[in-house]
């Protein structure tokens, strides 16, 4: 759902400006994690509910990164702007997954990040999205003790770097 949505946002909706593609990318996001939401509470669906609420923050995630990092949805010029921003919504993001105390949800939550910014144009401003979101999931895993999150942490940001070497300046 949010590599779709990534993709969607990044590619179509070539009939709406950027403030169109933004909206929608937000709406879908929160209707993603809405559902999710309701889902959790019930025992026989709690794992999807999860995995949705992830989804729903990755794809807020990559719906702020789209805001400067998309030519095509960009409405913030200004790139410290958009740092902000993104690192306003990881902020949630990761404060919301650590709710659950489960480092499978909070990892779920880092890789679907992770899934957007590999999609995302090549630029510096990708770079530094990069590394922010690995140094984020690195301070989380450290303060945990979450070794596991640590090494996929460590495993996902240079992955995304090898197979997307156009996004490092």
């Amino acid at each position: 759902l949010v590599v779709g949505l990534a993709l969607f946002l990044g590619y179509s909706l070539a009939n709406m400006g950027p403030v169109g593609r933004l909206a929608v990318g937000a709406v879908a996001s929160l209707a993603i994690f809405a559902i999710g939401r309701s889902l959790e509470r019930r025992e026989r669906y709690a794992i999807l509910g999860h995995a949705l609420v992830g989804g729903g923050w990755s794809g807020l995630y990559f719906t702020t990164y789209a805001a400067h990092g998309l030519e095509a949805s960009r409405v913030v010029e200004n790139p410290i702007v958009a740092g902000v921003m993104l690192a306003i919504v990881a902020a949630a993001l990761i404060g919301d997954s650590l709710r659950y105390r489960v480092e499978a949800v909070t990892g779920l939550a880092f890789a679907s990040g992770f899934a957007t910014l590999l999609i995302a144009p090549g630029d510096g401003f990708a770079h530094i999205a990069i590394v922010g979101f690995a140094g984020a999931l690195l301070a989380v895993a450290r303060r945990l003790g979450w070794r596991g999150l640590a090494i996929f942490g460590a495993i996902a940001a240079y992955g995304t770097l090898l197979v997307r070497p156009d996004a490092v300046p």
